[in-house]
């Protein structure tokens, strides 16, 4: 029964078919921020996929509260929304935080 199914499948059909599951593009960074700094990045057209493999801090989306980096935490940021990470020393929390401007 499965052979007929197929038969019936337009090439058409299976062209819409395997282009829904087509990735046009994939940007893959790795950022290490270290303490005592901020790392400012713009805003992109397409969300952003962020996942903090070790250490702690946090990530600020402009307009939205702050979210708290912890090891193995997955964060989705909107498109078209800029963000920071900042991971303040943790000797000295109250300390001004230099600032790095990220590429977008």
């Amino acid at each position: 029964m499965a052979k007929d199914l197929v038969r019936k499948v337009s090439p058409k059909d299976l062209e819409i078919l395997i282009s829904t599951l087509e990735v046009h593009f994939v940007w893959l960074s790795h950022c290490l921020v270290s303490p005592g700094f901020r790392l400012e990045m713009g805003g992109h057209a397409c969300p952003g996929i962020h996942y903090n493999i070790q250490g702690k801090g946090r990530l600020l989306v402009t307009g939205q509260e702050a979210i708290d980096l912890e090891p193995h935490t997955l964060i989705v940021v909107p498109a078209n929304s800029p963000f920071r990470i900042e991971v303040p020393c943790e000797e000295q929390p109250d300390e001004e935080l230099e600032t790095v401007k990220g590429v977008t």
